[in-house]
């Protein structure tokens, strides 16, 4: 039973889950696995979880049951390499879901009812967007002020402090707790969510009086903008530019735009009737 596979960033490696609770990873070369969760905290009723590869490839995040109290799921990472424990960023006792990275991997991006109603009895939950800083720097930049912002590009411009090259993301678990934020303005039942590549605008879809939109939230202003009716999964294009909706219609929009534009698709189904009928009789 393997399920939900993904691919390394570097095209060299598959992760999958296997038993409806481990996530292993198979090197796509020498055809060899490693496991790098147990199965022991991943519970599921439908026989997956959400997980997804680091940028740099070499961790994992993943929602999953910490304290095996099904289904109050909470936000993790853990090693790419195998053998390692999964370390919990939220331990917030209430339900976190779907894991994303953001900010070139120095951060995650997820849902938790911790502020909203919370479903106790099956009633129906609330949720936020929230987002969790691995690394003191990225917390740092992300609420720097528009003023030192500026002194700041004004600074690298000038040549005097070299970029670090190295893509490796940073993991620092001192007070991760404290890089914790919640980004939606008020919790609601909430869709999909994504984070603009500059961290300046969120996308959630949500529902407040009538039917799902997506909604368009400045972070710094506290201004939310309604775009229009959407409901699906939302995903960003490499360049993260361009953001698609997809779900029962597929629409996309530009990361400027004000608007969403539909996608057209049109599909077409042929049956060999004869044959169908010779299978089963």
């Amino acid at each position: 039973d393997r399920k939900a596979p993904s691919y390394s960033p570097d095209g060299k490696e598959i992760a999958y889950i296997e038993g409806r609770d481990r996530l292993m990873v198979m090197n796509l070369e020498s055809g060899k696995t490693r496991q790098i969760t147990d199965g022991s905290q991943c519970f599921s009723t439908y026989g997956s979880f959400g997980y997804s590869w680091s940028p740099d490839g070499k961790w994992f995040t993943l929602s999953y049951c910490a304290r095996n109290h099904y289904p109050y799921n909470d936000i993790g990472i853990v090693s790419a390499e195998g053998g390692k424990d999964i370390i919990n960023l939220t331990e917030s006792g209430y339900t976190d879901s779907s894991p994303k990275w953001v900010l070139d991997g120095n951060a995650i991006l997820f849902k938790s009812e911790r502020y909203g109603m919370r479903n106790h009895a099956s009633w129906g939950t609330l949720e936020d967007a929230m987002i969790v800083f691995l690394n003191r720097k990225a917390y740092d930049d992300f609420r720097m002020s528009e003023e030192d912002r500026k002194l700041l590009e004004e600074y690298e411009k000038s040549g005097e402090d070299k970029k670090d090259e190295n893509k490796d993301i940073v993991v620092e678990l001192d007070n991760i707790k404290n890089r914790i934020i919640r980004l939606t303005p008020s919790s609601s039942s909430l869709g999909s969510i994504a984070l603009s590549k500059d961290g300046k605008y969120l996308y959630y879809q949500a529902t407040y009086e009538s039917g799902r939109n997506l909604w368009k939230y400045d972070i710094k202003k506290g201004t939310p903008t309604r775009i229009g009716a959407a409901d699906g999964s939302m995903k960003w294009n490499a360049k993260q530019d361009m953001l698609y909706v997809l779900g029962s219609r597929f629409s996309k929009m530009k990361h400027d735009a004000k608007s969403l534009e539909s996608i057209p698709v049109s599909t077409y189904f042929f049956m060999d009737l004869k044959a169908e009928r010779e299978y089963m009789f």
